[in-house]
């Protein structure tokens, strides 16, 4: 903390970062704590990734309440900010929470912005997860289509329930929507707008 904030020695971020990373490695969660919270706020020495990164393991003690009173609010605050940088793992976890309501209250709408962004980092998860919001209504209109061009997306994976569930569409579907929703599918492939 001497070097972060200057304390009996002249400030120096970098010399902050070197020694909470040391105790950190040792098993420090205090270092850790603070490690995050000096680069999650905004530290120009760390790379845009890496105070997303930051971000998101601060959200996740506060989560925890490792180091720190769990702190839901404080938590969301995080993993938005880092959310919102394009932190991955920050979507899907902002997708989560706002579906099923934990940790904050239940939004579908929130929940499909996030499910989105993750699903457009090709997640295969979110776009699987964001193909039964469409199929469902949750959070969005009912659309059939959409569904099944998030569901195809999501196929790449390989996963059985995936490919079930897109099949399953397909059954109560026409041809002109499937050719349409495979039409999407191949749009966003190659980075075109669909």
């Amino acid at each position: 903390d001497m070097y972060a904030h200057g304390r009996g020695v002249a400030q120096n971020p970098k010399e902050a970062i070197r020694l909470y990373q040391q105790a950190g490695i040792q098993g420090s969660t205090l270092a850790q704590f603070r490690l995050a919270q000096l680069l999650a706020d905004g530290s120009t020495l760390a790379t845009p990734e890496e105070r997303a990164k930051a971000q998101y393991e601060l959200a996740q003690l506060y989560l925890q309440g490792q180091t720190v009173p769990a702190d839901s609010l404080e938590a969301t605050r995080w993993l938005i900010k880092a959310g919102e940088a394009g932190h991955l793992n920050s979507q899907c976890q902002l997708a989560k929470m706002y579906m099923e309501g934990r940790h904050t209250i239940q939004n579908y709408p929130e929940a499909i912005k996030w499910l989105t962004r993750a699903a457009e980092q090709n997640d295969g998860e979110a776009q699987f997860n964001l193909a039964k919001a469409f199929a469902e209504g949750l959070g969005v209109p009912s659309d059939l289509v959409e569904a099944y061009t998030w569901c195809n997306l999501a196929a790449v994976t390989g996963k059985p329930d995936v490919i079930e569930f897109r099949d399953k569409l397909g059954r109560s579907m026409s041809q002109p929507q499937i050719r349409e929703a495979q039409d999407r599918s191949a749009a966003r492939l190659a980075g075109r707008p669909s």
